[in-house]
């Protein structure tokens, strides 16, 4: 799915960028990857505040907080198919 991410800076000034996304977290990794990439906002505000996903065609919007996605992709158990994936967005997310 194509969604639009966007990040609300303490300051109150939103971040947004454009991804492509399997996954609601998918979406939220790629986004404060590509973020952090153009480096338009600071990393302690990734502590603070939560994404808002918006998926195009059918658009639905979903906000994920940013310590609970942290958690997410902490744990180590699962099903393979979600250790496997929380793995690669980990280092999606350190790239």
């Amino acid at each position: 799915m194509n969604c639009t991410v966007t990040l609300t800076g303490e300051d109150g000034v939103e971040h947004s960028v454009d991804v492509t996304a399997a996954t609601v977290y998918e979406a939220a990794i790629r986004g404060l990857r590509e973020l952090k990439l153009s480096d338009w906002s600071r990393e302690e505000t990734y502590d603070a505040t939560n994404l808002k996903i918006a998926a195009k065609a059918p658009v639905v919007v979903h906000t994920v907080n940013l310590r609970k996605l942290k958690e997410w992709l902490a744990r180590p158990a699962g099903s393979p198919r979600d250790v496997a994936l929380r793995s690669r967005l980990r280092e999606l997310l350190d790239q």
